[in-house]
């Protein structure tokens, strides 16, 4: 079953510190004061996941019908995601992982003390 954007959001705000900011291009983007982690596209069911380049290349060469990027993120640490074709489990593991990178020492004491 496709994941939904409503469920990305969901996922993304679960996590302490993040916020729903607008995107430089006017889409909504999911961040903490830090930085980005996820990142709605044009495309309605494509977001930008954070992501070191190493992990993306693994990504893209293991699962390209699901993991993608195009000459304007070639140098980004990010990849695009087709929600589509995404699992949900995979997905909560990606924006954990993204949200991880940018969250605090604290954010993440608390969150884990938490579960």
């Amino acid at each position: 079953m496709a994941v939904t954007f409503e469920q990305v959001r969901a996922i993304a705000l679960g996590f302490p510190g993040v916020e729903e900011r607008a995107s430089f291009e006017g889409r909504p983007a999911f961040r903490t004061k830090k930085r980005g982690i996820v990142y709605s596209r044009p495309e309605p069911d494509v977001i930008v996941l954070w992501m070191p380049i190493e992990a993306r290349d693994v990504l893209c060469a293991e699962q390209p019908k699901v993991f993608f990027f195009t000459d304007h993120y070639r140098d980004w640490p990010s990849v695009l995601v087709r929600l589509k074709a995404v699992k949900r489990a995979v997905l909560e593991e990606l924006i954990e992982d993204a949200w991880r990178a940018a969250a605090t020492k604290k954010q993440i004491a608390e969150w884990e003390a938490s579960r």
